[in-house]
């Protein structure tokens, strides 16, 4: 089946396509890179894909990963001390601590 658009369905698909954002998504179902179908908000890119959200996003993402890894030392130091005290060895301070 062969399907005829005429010219000014071709001139809404272009402008749709001109107002979507202009980045390149992967679809593994297709194998290939796809244009996202979101509308630009900025720049030619969606609120998602728009360089400085992503920015944000990854800022944020390592805070809160360094948050969490800073607090998994501090259990672990405090297991190994409680560990080394219970088979009877001196835990001396160091300076600075």
């Amino acid at each position: 089946m062969i399907v005829m658009i005429t010219s000014e369905q071709s001139t809404k698909v272009d402008k749709m396509i001109k107002d979507n954002c202009k980045e390149k998504i992967y679809r593994p179902s297709m194998w290939r890179s796809v244009p996202c179908s979101r509308k630009a908000v900025k720049d030619g890119f969606c609120k998602q894909h728009h360089p400085d959200s992503i920015k944000e996003r990854e800022e944020k993402s390592k805070k809160e990963y360094d948050k969490k890894m800073k607090s998994a030392k501090a259990l672990a130091i405090d297991a190994a001390k409680k560990l080394l005290k219970c088979n009877g060895y001196a835990i001396k301070k160091e300076e600075g601590q």
